[in-house]
């Protein structure tokens, strides 16, 4: 989790180091960036659209590559539930998604 990756112990700074250039490299440019989200996108969407089993892939992924941890992935997970509920409380559809997620 990211209070893990604040403490200084050796393991914590490897993975804290890891995670750190693989952002820096993505980040430098607005190409990379887009290069690199659009390639994992294709990689786990299906049609065109990311469902619930390609996010959860995609963050299996990202745990593996990048070094995230699992409480990681959960907490972006609660939090794409709850932005979605927002735009669907938002668009009128009282927070009922329109497709399960």
């Amino acid at each position: 989790t990211a209070q893990s990756l604040i403490s200084s112990e050796p393991g914590n700074l490897a993975r804290k180091e890891k995670v750190t250039k693989h952002l820096v490299a993505v980040l430098q440019n607005d190409g990379m960036t887009r290069a690199s989200a659009e390639k994992l996108f294709s990689e786990f969407s299906c049609d065109g659209y990311l469902q619930e089993e390609g996010f959860f892939n995609l963050l299996r992924k990202l745990e593996e590559s990048w070094g995230l941890e699992r409480q990681d992935s959960e907490l972006m997970a609660m939090m794409l539930k709850r932005w979605r509920l927002r735009a669907n409380a938002t668009r009128g559809t009282l927070g009922l998604p329109l497709w399960p997620l």
